[in-house]
């Protein structure tokens, strides 16, 4: 659950990279749009470390930081594109969020499923409708 914990905390660092570089016509609409993606993505997270804590499974926060650091900075700089990429990128890890949580949910309790299983609705209707619509305008 570590590498689900990165990839949300990664996405809220790179959607909070992108609601402060927002500019152009669309600006002040993609500001808040990413404000609310960057929001949802600091829930899962702080969902996701709660509950491994619950489980005891004592996550390293310092680890998990890193890897989101790490992962945030590897992909494209909101700073230097278009607000469309930005979308792009967080439609990118929208996918891979989805893929971590198929991994490891067979292997998951029935508490954790269920986080899980509503998580993947939550990245779904990110992905497939907020994003998804703004990447097709």
């Amino acid at each position: 659950m570590e590498n689900l914990a990165c990839l949300f905390r990664a996405a809220q660092l790179y959607g909070h990279a992108a609601h402060h570089n927002a500019r152009g016509m669309t600006s002040y609409q993609d500001h808040e749009a990413f404000a609310e993606l960057y929001a949802a993505y600091e829930e899962a997270y702080d969902s996701t470390i709660e509950q491994m804590i619950g489980l005891k499974m004592n996550p390293n926060i310092p680890n998990i930081t890193k890897c989101a650091c790490d992962k945030a900075t590897s992909l494209a700089d909101p700073a230097l594109f278009k607000n469309e990429v930005a979308f792009g990128v967080l439609m990118q890890l929208e996918l891979a969020i989805q893929q971590e949580i198929a991994a490891i949910y067979d292997a998951s309790d029935i508490g954790t499923q269920n986080m899980l299983a509503q998580f993947v609705e939550d990245s779904q209707h990110r992905a497939n409708y907020k994003i998804g619509q703004r990447l097709a305008v």
